[in-house]
C-alpha cells in the first residue's frame, strides 16, 4: 500500500511552485523511468501511479514515458498493462 500511495501524499506535483520546480521534476520523471526497468510488479504499478498524477502538468513527458514502457515491456502481466494504458491518460486514483 505505501509504495503504491507513495505520490498520493509526497509533497510533490508537476505544477507545483517552487523556485526548484523543472529541475525537481527532471529528477522526478527520471526516477520514474529508471524504476520502470525493476522486475516488481508492485514498483512498477506505484510510478505508473505518479506518471498518471504527474501526466495533469506534463502530459507530453509522461505519455511518452509510458509508451516506451508498453513498447519496451513484454514481461509484465495483462492487468499492469492495462493499468499503464489507464495511466498514461491521466486515469488513476
Amino acid at each position: 500500500f505505501a509504495c503504491y500511495m507513495f505520490w498520493d501524499v509526497i509533497p510533490l506535483y508537476g505544477r507545483m511552485d517552487h523556485p526548484d520546480r523543472d529541475p525537481i521534476n527532471e529528477a522526478v520523471l527520471e526516477v520514474f523511468e529508471k524504476t520502470l526497468a525493476l522486475k516488481s510488479e508492485a514498483c512498477l504499478e506505484s510510478v505508473l501511479h505518479g506518471l498518471g498524477h504527474w501526466h495533469h502538468d506534463l502530459p507530453e513527458r509522461t505519455e511518452a514515458i509510458v509508451r516506451r514502457f508498453l513498447k519496451d515491456r513484454r514481461d509484465i502481466s495483462k492487468a499492469l498493462r492495462s493499468y499503464a494504458k489507464a495511466a498514461e491518460r491521466g486515469c488513476v486514483q
